[in-house]
């Protein structure tokens, strides 16, 4: 095999244009590639179709044989697609609208069903069909020198929307899959957070018409990008952002912005903040439409009385504690002058992603309102996870505590390995899995937040029992749990990744049912 140098010196026909030439009654579009011999010079033309990647041509002029450029055709291959796909977009509809102005259109709660309801309501004049045909044309004729993909975000829902596309740019930074394909991303009917979708067209490429394209397309398609987006629900099964940097970074402008909205809020400059984030009934009703669900989906939710006490010892410490949520159920009642209604008095779009990014710590249950503190690896802690499947198992700044289920018949409390073989129930219904859900004290968050701030601090003190614990905590969730796939075949957990979250420390002295009768008693850890 020639080595890259002799490859590099090889003669080139550096190709300078690429010009397609559509038959529209055969759907047969011929791609010529033109441009100059590096060794003497002469014009030369060739349907590229004559051509496979390291196959060459005489050149008219000197008779050397000629390699085409795979580089130069690339690059104008990307320049051409973008080009016919700019034009498609002007005469396809509809575009992506904000959450709050739509009226319930998704009749389930399936993040999959996000194209195909999209696909409903688009509508191609005769002109776009035509231009449809020409790009998914184009897309097959490149195939061999440049793989076009299409996909679409999960737009609908903040969590997916930030987690699953960061971990599509994270795998794509190490070599996981296609990483140098062109692919091209599209929005679904509507965007939960607008200022989201701006700092994503500035890391992707992206048009409205990728989601038509998207949706059209088997998902085993080659030139779908969707599956492998949508397919992981955001985790990083291979445990990889701890290689990588955040894909998402604020100008200056923005970062100035950002100073006058928290002096606005009276936190002064190099002040920290904690965010605490809810999950109520009232961001169903009034941002995502109380129509959009068949099922009622309570069972991540807790409200900001959860975290009061933790609040208010947090602000005791000097830090600034902003209660979070595009919506609530309650107003805030707090004299403390650090706890700031940030929810109802100071929301913006922008200022949502800003203090996920920059915040000392995020506190909240299980939901959207984390995955910008995520994607950015701020630290988190979790309430009431109880989906051990997927928990945030790939960064060593998770804390969370599982809620407390209980077997509905015998009243006991269940060991890490039954909650182990729970899948996500629907809604509320836990009576279908015989399991009572109780959901976290304030007393319990309380001592989770504090120890996350003394982790934070570098002061936390762990006792040889608390190391114990969360040894049998990890392998028994690493056994049970890891591995487990996706409904479309991704392990939410790849074998072969340690388990770097934690559980919190007092959550697991105060119940050692979790590790099933006498598991940690004194002998037991005299034992290991």
């Amino acid at each position: 095999m020639p080595s890259q140098s002799m490859q590099e010196t090889r003669p080139r026909l550096h190709v300078q244009w690429l010009t397609p030439s559509m038959d529209f009654g055969r759907a047969k579009l011929t791609l010529h590639a033109s441009g100059l011999c590096s060794e003497c010079g002469a014009s030369m033309s060739l349907a590229l179709d004559e051509l496979a990647p390291g196959e060459t041509t005489a050149c008219a002029g000197c008779g050397q044989s000629l390699e085409p450029s795979k580089t130069d055709i690339q690059r104008l291959g990307k320049s051409l697609v973008k080009k016919y796909m700019d034009s498609l977009e002007r005469h396809i509809a509809p575009w992506p609208e904000h959450a709050a102005s739509q009226e319930g259109k998704h009749s389930r709660f399936d993040c999959y069903s996000t194209m195909n309801e999209y696909l409903k309501d688009v509508r191609l004049d005769v002109r776009a069909q035509d231009e449809l045909s020409l790009l998914m044309a184009l897309a097959l004729e490149l195939r061999p020198w440049l793989l076009v993909r299409f996909g679409a975000m999960q737009s609908s829902y903040f969590g997916h929307m930030s987690m699953n596309t960061e971990n599509y740019l994270s795998r794509r930074d190490v070599g996981i899959g296609f990483t140098d394909s062109y692919d091209i991303f599209g929005y679904g009917q509507f965007v939960i957070n607008r200022q989201l979708k701006r700092k994503w067209d500035e890391v992707l490429n992206t048009s409205q018409t990728a989601t038509v394209f998207a949706s059209m397309m088997p998902w085993d398609s080659p030139h779908s990008i969707t599956k492998e987006v949508f397919a992981n629900q955001g985790a990083d099964s291979a445990q990889i952002w701890r290689k990588t940097e955040p894909h998402l970074c604020f100008s200056e402008e923005e970062l100035r912005y950002a100073r006058s909205e928290l002096e606005r809020m009276g936190i002064q400059p190099e002040s920290e903040y904690v965010c605490i984030g809810e999950r109520t009934s009232a961001y169903r009703k009034t941002i995502l439409n109380a129509n959009k669900f068949k099922q009622t989906s309570n069972s991540r939710d807790a409200g900001f009385d959860q975290f009061s006490l933790a609040a208010m010892a947090l602000a005791d410490r000097g830090y600034f504690v902003l209660r979070m949520g595009a919506a609530s159920d309650l107003d805030l009642c707090s004299s403390h002058p650090r706890i700031i209604d940030y929810a109802s008095k100071y929301r913006s779009e922008f200022m949502d992603l800003y203090l996920g990014a920059t915040c000392r710590f995020f506190a909240a249950p299980p939901s959207g309102v984390t995955s910008i503190a995520s994607i950015f690896r701020r630290p988190i802690v979790f309430s009431n996870y109880f989906y051990t499947k997927f928990t945030q198992h790939w960064l060593e700044n998770i804390l969370f505590l599982l809620p407390h289920l209980y077997n509905k018949n015998t009243q006991t409390h269940l060991s890490l390995a039954e909650y182990a073989l729970l899948d996500q129930p629907p809604g509320d219904r836990w009576e279908n899995y015989g399991v009572t859900f109780v959901s976290n004290t304030p007393e319990e968050m309380l001592h989770a937040c504090l120890e996350m701030d003394d982790r934070l601090s570098g002061v936390w003190t762990e006792t040889e029992e608390d190391r114990l614990r969360q040894t049998r905590v990890r392998q028994q969730l690493e056994s049970s749990v890891r591995g487990k796939k996706s409904p479309n075949g991704i392990p939410f957990w790849e074998s072969g990744t340690p388990m770097r979250s934690l559980v919190g420390s007092r959550f697991l002295k105060d119940n050692p049912a979790l590790f099933g009768p006498g598991a940690m008693t004194t002998s037991s850890f005299e034992h290991n």
